[in-house]
C-alpha cells in the first residue's frame, strides 16, 4: 500500500511583506505479511515566513532581508504486528529522522527511536515498556556569534495496566536522561465508569519533557531568532476530571489540571525593531488550566464539537508575566453532509489576548480576536473533489503574536484528486 500526498500554497496580505509560501510532499507505504506489517514515509516540507512585523514608516527592509525560510526531510520507518500474537506480545519498535534548516544560518538534525514492547496478562494486567533516545544536534552559521550544540532525551517508561470493564489503572514511572541530568516522571492515572457506564471519573499525575529545539519552537512561533541555547520543558501534571455521554449522540468532558512547568520558554519581541521574537525562559511556573468540551455525533453525516481552555500562569520566578500565552480560547467546529456528495462546514476561534512586553521595558496586552470560517466540499466522483472555503468573515485583523496581523477576510478555492 503506498499513497502519495502534497499541497502546496502562496498568499499575500494587503500589508507590504504579509507574505507565505507552504509546499509538503509526502509519500508512505506498508508492506504487510501475514503477522506484520512494515512501514515508512518520506517527507519534505518549505515555508517562507517573513518578519512584516516592524514599523512600515520608519523602517523600509529589502524583502529579501526579511525571509524566514524553514525547510524539512523527515523519514520514518518502523515495524510492528498487525494482531495479538501466540506470545500475547505486541511490539512497534520505529525510527525518525528529521533535518530542518532555516536558510543555511542554522541547521538541526534529530534521530528519534522508539521501542514499545507490551504483554498482556489473564485479560486484565498488560506491562507495557517504552524505550526512547532522541538525539538532536544544532549548528549555526553565517551570524555574528555562531553556536554547535547538542540536545539529548533518554527515557525509559515502565507501566503496570490493569483494565476492566468498569475501571482502568495505569501506574509506572518514567526515568528520563535530560542532557545527562535525571527526572524520575509520574505516570499514574485511572478512569471509573459509573451510572450504568455513562458517566466516568477520571484522575492522575503525569509527567514529560517537551524538547525545546528549533523546528518545535518555530512551529509555535515562525518569527523567532536563531537559538543561542536550548533547554527543555519539564512538565508536571495532577488533575481530575469527569466525562460524560447523554443519548447516543452527546458526549462532554471537564477537567482541571494544576501543571508545573520547569524552564518554559516565553517569547518577546526584540528591542530593536520588535520584528523577531528572543526566548525568556521560566525556571519554574504554575498554570491552573480548566478545560471542557462537547460534541454531538450523529454517525458519519452531522458532526459539532466545541471546547473551552481557561490557563492561569502563577509564581513566575524570572518574567513579571507569562508572555505571548493564551488566557482563555474557546473553539467550535460543525461538518454536516447536507447531501451525499456535499459537505458544508464551519470553524470558530475566540481568544483572550496575550501580555507582551514593550520597547521600554512596560508590559501590554493584546486585544482578543475572533475568527469565523465557512466552506463547502462538493465531491464530484470518487477521484475529484472540488472546494469553497471563506475565512475570517468577521474580517477581525487580530494578532496571535504582537506586530503580526493576520489576514483579513480571504477566500480559497481549489480542487483534490484522488488517485
Amino acid at each position: 500500500m503506498v499513497n502519495v500526498y502534497g499541497d502546496y500554497i502562496s498568499s499575500k496580505g494587503s500589508i507590504k511583506n504579509q507574505d507565505y509560501v507552504g509546499l509538503n510532499i509526502k509519500a508512505a507505504g506498508s508492506y504487510f505479511t501475514q503477522d506484520n506489517e512494515l512501514y515508512g514515509s518520506a517527507s519534505v516540507k518549505n515555508q517562507d515566513y517573513y518578519l512584516y512585523g516592524y514599523d512600515h514608516v520608519t523602517h523600509d527592509y529589502a524583502k529579501s532581508d526579511l525571509l524566514q525560510r524553514y525547510q524539512t526531510l523527515n523519514l520514518k520507518a518502523g515495524f510492528r504486528n498487525k494482531a495479538p500474537n501466540g506470545s500475547g506480545i505486541n511490539y512497534d519498535p520505529n525510527i525518525n529522522i528529521n533535518l530542518f534548516s532555516n536558510q543555511y544560518k542554522a541547521s538541526e538534525t534529530s534521530l528519534a527511536v522508539t521501542a514499545p514492547v507490551e504483554k498482556t496478562f489473564a485479560d486484565a494486567f498488560t506491562i507495557k515498556v517504552t524505550a526512547k533516545a532522541d538525539i538532536t544536534s544544532y549548528t549555526s552559521k553565517g551570524l555574528a556569534i555562531n553556536l554547535k550544540y547538542s540536545n539529548n532525551i533518554y527515557s525509559i517508561a515502565p507501566e503496570l495496566i490493569y483494565a476492566k470493564p468498569m475501571f482502568n489503572i495505569h501506574a509506572g514511572v518514567t526515568p528520563t536522561w535530560n542532557n545527562n541530568k535525571l527526572s524520575v516522571l509520574p505516570n499514574i492515572y485511572g478512569e471509573a465508569k459509573l451510572q450504568d457506564r455513562l458517566f466516568l471519573v477520571q484522575a492522575g499525575i503525569t509527567g514529560r519533557f517537551i524538547k525545546n529545539n528549533y523546528q518545535y519552537l518555530t512551529s509555535v512561533n515562525p518569527y523567532i531568532q536563531p537559538l543561542s541555547f536550548q533547554q527543555n520543558t519539564k512538565e508536571t501534571e495532577i488533575y481530575g476530571g469527569i466525562k460524560a455521554t447523554i443519548g447516543s449522540h452527546f458526549n462532554f468532558s471537564a477537567k482541571a489540571s494544576w501543571i508545573t512547568y520547569h524552564n518554559l520558554p516565553f517569547f518577546v519581541n526584540d528591542t530593536t525593531d520588535g520584528k523577531t521574537f528572543y526566548i525568556a525562559n521560566e525556571s519554574k511556573v504554575s498554570n491552573f488550566r480548566i478545560h471542557g468540551d462537547m460534541s454531538y455525533i450523529n454517525q458519519d453525516k452531522f458532526t459539532i464539537t466545541g471546547g473551552l481552555t481557561f490557563n492561569g500562569y502563577n509564581g513566575l520566578t524570572d518574567n513579571d508575566r507569562a508572555w505571548g500565552t493564551i488566557p482563555v480560547e474557546l473553539n467550535a467546529s460543525l461538518r454536516w453532509w447536507a447531501f451525499k456528495q456535499v459537505l458544508l462546514k464551519a470553524d470558530f476561534l475566540a481568544f483572550n489576548g496575550a501580555a507582551f512586553l514593550q520597547k521600554d521595558g512596560t508590559d501590554k496586552k493584546l486585544g482578543g480576536g475572533a475568527d469565523l470560517s465557512a466552506g463547502i466540499e462538493f465531491r464530484i466522483n470518487k477521484r475529484f473533489s472540488a472546494w469553497l472555503d471563506v475565512n475570517n468573515i468577521f474580517n477581525n485583523k487580530y494578532q496571535r503574536w504582537n506586530n503580526y496581523p493576520v489576514y483579513g477576510l480571504n477566500i480559497l478555492a481549489g480542487a483534490t484528486v484522488r488517485f
